[in-house]
C-alpha cells in the first residue's frame, strides 16, 4: 500500500533523513512509486518526496507493508494489470450493495477502486476527504469540506474503542467531525473505505481498503477443465483444514458457501488436502465423510468444467476473516441460522452412526440439560502461556459444575449431558452427577499446562480414523440439539454448531463465566 501521509518536512530535510528517492507530480504517480517498490525491495516505512513540477514539495508518499492484524494477508501487487486487462473476472457483488462510496485517504488501492467505479459503475458516487485526490482523478468526485477533519475523528474514536485514550480536547474535536461521518452512516447504503491496517470494529459501513481490494481480486485463476456446465462459474473448495475442529471447519466452510454463492458462483466442497485432521487419505473428500453435498454440481462434473476457480490455486484459505469481508459477515457469532440448517446437512450414513451414540435417556423424552465443557488447551493455565486473552475469563470447572446443578434444579431437569474433551473435568462431572450423568463415549485426555509447555487438543487428541473421530463428534452435537437447555463455557465451534442445528429447542441457552452469580445471573440467553 502507498499513501499520501501528512509530513510536511521540506523535501531536501525528508530526502536527507530517509534517502529517498523523490517524484514529480503526475496522473499516473503510484504506478511509478509502485514499480520502483517492487524493483527495489523498499523497505516499510518509506517516504518518498512528491514535487510540482517547478520543483516545490507538495507531500510525502509512505510505502506500507499490506498487513492486517499485524500480519501479511494478500498479495495485490497485480492489481493494476487485474484492472486494467482482467475486468471480467473482477468481483463487483460486494461494491454493488452501495450507492456512495467515502474514501477517507488518498492511497492507492483507494484510487484505484475510485477509478473502477467511475468507469464501470457511474450511476455511483464518488468522495474523497482529502483533496490531494484531485491530482489523480477525473469527473465526478466531490471533496466535502468537512469530510477530511471527519476522517481523523475516525481514526482517534476506534483508538478509544481500541482501549487508547487521548486528551479530552482532542475528543471533543473528534466528536464534532464524527457527526458528518454519522450522516453518511445512517443512509444505509454508503461504504466508508479508510486505509488503516486493522478492522473497523463497528456494524458493516466502514471497512479498510484492502478488504476491498480482496472482495473484487479474489478470483485469482480461472480454469477450464472441460465442457460442462459452461453457463456456471464453479469454485471448489479444496483448501488444507490444519488442526481445526469439525465445528470449526463446517462454520467456516458455510461461509465460504454464502458468500460464493451470494457472488453468483456454484461452490462445491473438496476437501482432500492435507493437513486435515479428520482426512484419512489424500484422494477421499473428507465433507463427504459427514455432510451432504452442498450444490448440484458433483465433485466429478466441476473437475469437468469450463469455467472453475480452484480454492488453493486462487489463494482462497480456510480461514481469511481478516481479509475477506464475506467470510466475516458469514461467522456472525449466532448468524444465518435458516440458511445454515439448509446448507450443511448431515448424510445418511453419519446420521445412521449418530443414532446409535444419542443417549437413551433423552430419545426417551426426558429432561435434559446440556452442558459444554472445554478444557485442556481452554484451560486459564494454557490461555496465559498462549498469550490469548481472550481465554482468560473461562470459569474454574468446580464453580462451573454448580452453575449446571443450579439450572439442572431450576429447570427442573433430571438428567445432565456432558460434551468435553477433557478427562479430569469429566470426572468431576461424573463425581457430581454420577448416574445422572448422560454421555456420548468419546477420546478424552488429560495435560498438566502449568508445568509442561503448551499443546493444543488435536495434537493430544491425535485421531486415528478421521471419520469415526468426527462422526463421534457430530453425535455429541446431536445429543446437545436434542437437550432442553444448554450451558457452555466457552464459545466454541461445538457452541455454534449445537445452536445452528437445534431448531429453536432451547428454554435456556446461556454462557457461564467468571461474572455469574446465581439466581441473579440466570436469566435469558
Amino acid at each position: 500500500m502507498l499513501k499520501i501521509c501528512d509530513d510536511r518536512t521540506p523535501w531536501t530535510e525528508v530526502d536527507k533523513r530517509q534517502q529517498s528517492k523523490t517524484f514529480t507530480i503526475c496522473r499516473d504517480l503510484f504506478s511509478k512509486v509502485h514499480a520502483y517498490v517492487l524493483e527495489h525491495k523498499i523497505q516499510e516505512g518509506t517516504c518518498f518526496p512528491i514535487l510540482d513540477e517547478s520543483g516545490k514539495f507538495l507531500f510525502s508518499v509512505v510505502f506500507l507493508e499490506d498487513l492486517i492484524a499485524d500480519k501479511r494477508r494478500k498479495d495485490f501487487s497485480d492489481y493494476e494489470a487485474r484492472f486494467r486487462n482482467d475486468v471480467q473476472n473482477l468481483d463487483f457483488t460486494f461494491l454493488d450493495r452501495f450507492r456512495k462510496f467515502v474514501f477517507l485517504e488518498v492511497e492507492d488501492y483507494s484510487l484505484a477502486m475510485a477509478k473502477l467505479i467511475l468507469e464501470y459503475r457511474p450511476e455511483k458516487e464518488v468522495v474523497f476527504a482529502d483533496k490531494r485526490a484531485k491530482y489523480f482523478l477525473d469527473g465526478r468526485v466531490k471533496y466535502p469540506h468537512l469530510l477530511y477533519d471527519a476522517g481523523k475523528a475516525m481514526e482517534m474514536i476506534e483508538e478509544w474503542q481500541r482501549g487508547n485514550g487521548g486528551r479530552f480536547v482532542n475528543r471533543l474535536k473528534a466528536f464534532a467531525g464524527w457527526k458528518f461521518l454519522e450522516r453518511l452512516r445512517v443512509q444505509g447504503d454508503c461504504c466508508i473505505v479508510k486505509a488503516d491496517r486493522r478492522n473497523h470494529p463497528g456494524d458493516g459501513i466502514v471497512y479498510n481498503s484492502q478488504n476491498v481490494m480482496y472482495s473484487l481480486l479474489w478470483k485469482k485463476k480461472v480454469r477450464s477443465f472441460g465442457e460442462k456446465n459452461p453457463d456456471k462459474e464453479i469454485v471448489i473448495l479444496d483448501y488444507p483444514c490444519q488442526k481445526e475442529g469439525l465445528g470449526s471447519i463446517a462454520g467456516y466452510s458455510f461461509a465460504h458457501i454464502m458468500w460464493m454463492t451470494k457472488s453468483g458462483c456454484v461452490p462445491v466442497m473438496d476437501l482432500h488436502t492435507l493437513p486435515n485432521q479428520y482426512l484419512n487419505g489424500a484422494d477421499e473428500n473428507m465433507w463427504e465423510y459427514f455432510f451432504e453435498p452442498v450444490s448440484q454440481v458433483t465433485v466429478e462434473d466441476a473437475y469437468q468444467s469450463k469455467n472453475v476457480i480452484v480454492a488453493t490455486e486462487s489463494d482462497i484459505s480456510r480461514c481469511d476473516v481478516q481479509i475477506n469481508l464475506r467470510q466475516r459477515e458469514g461467522l456472525g457469532e449466532f448468524a444465518y441460522k435458516k440458511e445454515f440448517m439448509e446448507t450443511v446437512r448431515i448424510n445418511r450414513q453419519t446420521k445412521e452412526y449418530i443414532d446409535t451414540k444419542v443417549p437413551p435417556k433423552i430419545r426417551e423424552g426426558k429432561r435434559v440439560l446440556g452442558v459444554i465443557a472445554r478444557g485442556t488447551d481452554y484451560r486459564n493455565a494454557a490461555a496465559l502461556k498462549m498469550g490469548k486473552p481472550n481465554r482468560a475469563d473461562v470459569m474454574e470447572i468446580d464453580r462451573f459444575i454448580g452453575a449446571c446443578d443450579y439450572y439442572k434444579k431450576k429447570l427442573n431437569c433430571e438428567y445432565v449431558f456432558v460434551a468435553t474433551e477433557d478427562s479430569d473435568y469429566f470426572e468431576r462431572f461424573r463425581n457430581r452427577f454420577g448416574e445422572k450423568l448422560l454421555s456420548v463415549p468419546q477420546k478424552r485426555v488429560a495435560y498438566d499446562y502449568e508445568h509442561k509447555e503448551c499443546k493444543y487438543v488435536s495434537d493430544l487428541l491425535a485421531a486415528e480414523d478421521g471419520k469415526e473421530f468426527g462422526r463421534n463428534y457430530l453425535a455429541v452435537i446431536q445429543s446437545l440439539t436434542e437437550c432442553n437447555a444448554l450451558l457452555y463455557n466457552v464459545y466454541c465451534g461445538a457452541v455454534k454448531l449445537a445452536w445452528l442445528w437445534e431448531q429453536d429447542r432451547y428454554e435456556l441457552f446461556k454462557r457461564i463465566d467468571e461474572s455469574w452469580e446465581g439466581e441473579s445471573q440466570g436469566k435469558g440467553r
